[in-house]
């Protein structure tokens, strides 16, 4: 599982993305940041807000279209997209100096909205705040969501946390959202699990 940038695309992203990381800091857990292979996802409320691959010098942004409309970016012709979407996502190509432009307050408030009117599913609901609940703990981080690799064919971990042992020793610690409350899964729950052991 890669779950980390080359120090170069590190260095960049560091460095562009500055105003970005307080505004994540300043949302109590509302916008989440997380490393991929290559490339890192936004989050909005438990939401992909966004997929940011970083390109040689520029950044390929992806928004779902139903979050990206046009009201988010209205007025600036910057921001149209790329004339062939790729399935349900909109693209765009930003060089460094439009990453703030693009994602100012005032878009990402608009995307937050497209987004909450988009219903959530009760996981994912709980997955954010089992996330803000446990932002201020020192002995266990959750530090991704949605894992997914190759070796489990297709299956996707809720929640991957480090729960500290003793001082400095972390395990890590697998979270799997199901509630009980929804019939469509109690028989499919125990499989599922049994999945990621296996």
């Amino acid at each position: 599982m890669k779950r980390y940038l080359e120090q170069q695309a590190f260095d960049r992203v560091s460095r562009d993305f500055t105003f970005l990381f307080r505004a994540i800091r300043k949302s109590h857990g509302e916008l989440d940041f997380r490393l991929r292979d290559g490339y890192f996802n936004l989050y909005y409320k438990g939401n992909s807000l966004a997929k940011v691959t970083i390109r040689k010098d520029e950044y390929l942004v992806s928004i779902h279209r139903k979050f990206a409309t046009e009201k988010v970016f209205r007025g600036d012709d910057r921001f149209k997209g790329l004339d062939e979407p790729r399935g349900n996502y909109i693209e765009y190509r930003l060089n460094p100096d439009l990453l703030h432009p693009f994602f100012q307050k005032k878009h990402l408030d608009r995307l937050g909205r497209n987004i909450a009117k988009v219903k959530s599913s009760e996981e994912i609901i709980f997955e954010q705040m089992l996330i803000t609940d446990n932002m201020e703990r020192e002995d266990f981080f959750i530090i991704d969501r949605q894992v997914s690799e190759t070796a489990m064919k297709r299956r996707k971990l809720d929640l991957l946390a480090l729960r500290q042992k003793q001082n400095n020793q972390f395990h890590f610690f697998v979270i799997e959202v199901k509630l009980g409350n929804n019939p469509e899964l109690r028989s499919e729950v125990g499989n599922q699990l049994r999945g990621y052991v296996d």
